[in-house]
C-alpha cells in the first residue's frame, strides 16, 4: 500500500506516561504473489526517537502465505517488508488481513481491523485521484509539448489550469482526512507523512497534533510527530543572520555563487520549493507577481528545487513561465539553510543579511519595499 510522497512548545512530557498496560493481541494473515517458498518477510515498527523502522519479527512465506502472531501495548505504525514488498499499516488488536503485491505494481491492501480498514479506504481515495492526475498528464503531454513549441500561451494556460485543478483535488482529498477526522490514526499518518516530506507548516502541524487524544499521542507515530514538530523550532538561521554562501551549477549549466550575485540586485529572494509540492504550487503566483512587479536591479529570484534535475521540474519551469535562475538540490542546500518545510523564502539584502523568512505567508511586498527604501 503506497503512501504519498510553527508554534514552539516542548512536547516531551506526555510521552512519559502509559495509557493502559493491557497487551493487545494481533494476528496477521498474509497473502503474497510470486514469492518463493522460504522467503522471509519482516515486521517493522516505527522508532519515534530515530524516526526509522526497526525490526520486530520475521517469518517465512510458504505457498504465498505467512502468519505473524504477537502482542503489543499500544497501536503502532508498522511495516511489512522484504526485497519486493513494502506495505505500511497499523499494528493493532485483532486479525489483520494483508494482501501484499510488489513495490513496482503496488495494489496491496491491509484490512480486517478498524484502523486498517479506515486507512485502506483513505488510501484508495487518494490513489484514485492520483491515477486521474497521472492519466491527465499522459494524455495531455503531447499537446502541451506542441503548445510550448508553438509558444501558444493560451493553450499552455488552459492545460496548466486543468492540471492545477486536479492537483488541488488531490490536496483537498488529503486535507479532508485531517479536517473531518482529526483525532484518528489515519490522520496521524497524514500529518507524519507531510512532516517527513517538508510539506506542512509548524502552525498547521501543531494544530493537528493538538487535536489528538493522549492515547494517540502515546503511540509510536504520535511520539514521532511530537518530536518532528519540536525539531521544527530548532532552526539554524534567523532574521539578521548572514545567509550562508554556496556555489552550485544552475539548470542552465552555469556556476552560481551566491555572494558574487548579491550586488546584481538590491534584494535577493531564495525560493525553496518543489514541483510536486501542492503548497508550492499554490504560492507560485505570488513569486511570479513579484518578478513582474520589480526590475532585475531591484529584485532577483533564485529558485532552489528540492528535487533532481528532471523532466517534471524543467517542464514546470517552462509551463509556469518561471523566467529566473533555477537550481536543483535535493539535500545540500536544504541542509545548509535548514529548510524543514516548503515553500520557504529567504529575503536577503545586498550584503546577504536575512531580512525575512517566510513559509506559507503570501506577502513579500512590504519586506521588499522596506529594503528598497533604506
Amino acid at each position: 500500500m503506497s503512501h504519498y510522497r510553527l508554534l514552539i512548545l516542548l512536547l516531551g512530557l506526555p510521552f512519559l506516561f502509559s495509557f493502559g498496560s493491557k497487551q493487545k493481541k494481533y494476528t496477521i494473515h498474509g497473502n503474497t504473489q510470486q514469492q518463493e517458498d522460504g522467503t522471509l518477510i519482516y515486521l517493522y515498527l516505527l522508532d519515534p526517537i530515530d524516526n526509522t523502522f526497526v525490526k520486530k519479527d520475521s517469518t517465512t512465506i510458504h505457498n504465498n502465505t505467512y502468519t505473524f502472531k504477537g502482542s503489543i501495548l499500544n497501536n503502532s505504525y508498522a511495516l511489512l517488508s522484504n526485497k519486493t514488498i513494502e506495505d505500511y499499516f497499523i499494528l493493532e488488536n485483532g486479525v489483520i488481513n494483508a494482501k501484499n503485491t510488489s513495490i513496482d505494481n503496488n495494489t496491496s491492501s491491509i484490512t480486517g481491523t478498524i484502523n486498517n480498514d479506515a486507512l485502506n479506504t483513505f488510501t484508495k481515495q487518494v490513489t484514485e485521484v492520483q491515477e486521474e492526475l497521472k492519466k491527465f498528464k499522459t494524455d495531455n503531454q503531447p499537446l502541451l509539448e506542441q503548445a510550448i513549441e508553438a509558444k501558444n500561451g493560451q493553450l499552455i494556460d488552459s492545460i496548466s489550469t486543468a492540471f492545477n485543478n486536479k492537483l488541488k483535488q488531490l490536496t483537498e482529498t488529503i486535507l479532508k482526512q485531517t479536517l473531518n477526522t482529526p483525532n484518528s490514526f489515519v490522520s496521524m499518518i497524514v500529518i507524519y507523512q507531510r512532516l517527513t516530506n517538508n510539506n506542512i507548516s509548524r502552525e498547521e502541524a501543531y494544530a493537528n497534533y493538538h487535536s489528538l487524544s493522549p492515547e494517540l499521542k502515546n503511540t509510536n507515530i504520535g511520539q514521532a510527530i511530537g518530536m518532528l514538530i519540536d525539531k521544527l523550532s530548532n532552526t539554524k538561521l534567523s532574521i539578521g543572520d548572514k545567509a550562508p554562501n554556496f556555489e552550485i551549477k544552475d539548470l542552465s549549466g552555469n556556476t552560481f555563487k551566491l555572494y558574487d550575485n548579491l550586488n546584481k540586485s538590491k534584494v535577493t529572494i531564495l525560493h525553496f520549493w518543489a514541483p510536486w509540492c501542492p503548497s508550492c504550487e499554490e504560492r507560485l503566483p505570488t513569486i511570479k507577481a513579484t518578478r513582474k512587479q520589480y526590475s532585475l536591479k531591484d529584485v532577483q529570484i533564485i529558485s532552489i528545487a528540492l528535487d533532481d534535475d528532471n523532466e517534471e521540474l524543467r517542464k514546470t519551469i517552462v509551463t509556469e513561465d518561471l523566467n529566473w535562475t533555477h537550481i536543483a538540490s535535493i539535500n545540500s542546500l536544504q541542509q545548509l539553510y535548514d529548510v524543514k518545510t516548503i515553500p520557504t523564502i529567504f529575503i536577503l539584502d545586498q550584503t546577504g543579511i536575512i531580512q525575512d523568512i517566510k513559509h506559507l505567508e503570501p506577502d513579500t511586498t512590504s519586506v521588499i519595499q522596506d529594503i528598497l527604501q533604506n
